[in-house]
């Protein structure tokens, strides 16, 4: 698989991503904050996500999407758009209940904008901790089916980052 890359940008009052290769969880925090950036300080009226160069988004680069739609539908009024053309990721969108969020399109958009990389930046452990456990809270509030998949694994989450924070020293 190819190694992930996402792109993203404001063309207009467009907002657009696009996530191809392989989207794994080192990605999560920096989309989340450079989207919560946008979403704060930027005029956009529709959003566009690109997904045609995905081969593969793990659970946690599924909800920080999730996360994305439930903030632009807010935002815009109206769902963001998702385009894709690669029929399995299509239908892991569809069984965890994507189409709730996001006008999903079988198809490659009619144009695409040159858009920079995002820059894959450092980050502390405490913050991917959070972000994995927000990203997996966001699926399971979009259905029943997604609560019973991952409960358990956020309550270990959860336990784990708790008992990590008991642990450490005492700060004066």
């Amino acid at each position: 698989m190819i190694s992930g890359k996402v792109l993203a940008g404001c063309v207009g009052d467009i907002f657009h991503l696009r996530l191809t290769g392989d989207v794994r969880l080192p990605w999560c925090v920096t989309l989340e904050n450079y989207c919560d950036y946008v979403f704060q300080k930027k005029e956009i009226s529709s959003m566009r996500i690109d997904l045609c160069g995905a081969e593969n988004l793990d659970s946690t680069t599924l909800g920080i999407l999730a996360k994305i739609g439930q903030t632009a539908s807010a935002k815009l009024g109206s769902k963001p758009e998702i385009f894709l053309t690669d029929s399995s990721i299509q239908r892991l969108l569809l069984s965890m209940g994507f189409e709730a969020l996001f006008n999903i399109t079988a198809s490659a958009p009619d144009s695409v904008p040159d858009l920079p990389v995002l820059p894959l930046g450092e980050t502390e452990e405490s913050d991917i901790q959070d972000s994995v456990i927000d990203a997996h809270r966001a699926l399971m509030d979009m259905n029943k089916q997604n609560t019973r998949q991952f409960e358990n694994l956020v309550d270990t989450l959860e336990r784990a980052r708790d008992g990590e924070a008991s642990k450490s020293p005492a700060k004066d």
